[in-house]
């Protein structure tokens, strides 16, 4: 199932301000993202690329949706690169037969 990461997220540091000039992260499920990125989206087509990571503005939001294949992990970094936020899992896993072979949709 696809992902999605609106263009209206707002990513924040601790202190509440928005993290200007940052990036977000996309790479695999459980894997650190920075080291190792996936190819992400801006339609739900999965037919245009964007650039991963994608850096955030003077508001702390990407300029683009982001559209992302199955699950994935996310890390948003500051100016500086310090990691602000990381989170291993997102998303939905295919759905799974008694078998575990992934069910066609």
């Amino acid at each position: 199932m696809t992902a999605v990461i609106e263009e209206h997220t707002r990513w924040e540091d601790v202190d509440g301000k928005p993290i200007v000039n940052g990036s977000v992260y996309i790479g695999p499920v459980g894997q650190d993202q920075t080291v190792t990125q996936i190819t992400i989206y801006s339609d739900k087509q999965l037919a245009t690329h964007i650039a991963n990571p994608q850096a955030t503005n003077s508001a702390g939001r990407t300029a683009n949706k982001i559209y992302v294949p199955g699950q994935y992990s996310i890390t948003v970094t500051d100016s500086d690169d310090v990691v602000k936020y990381t989170n291993l899992y997102v998303g939905e896993a295919p759905p799974q037969s008694v078998d575990g072979v992934p069910e066609l949709i």
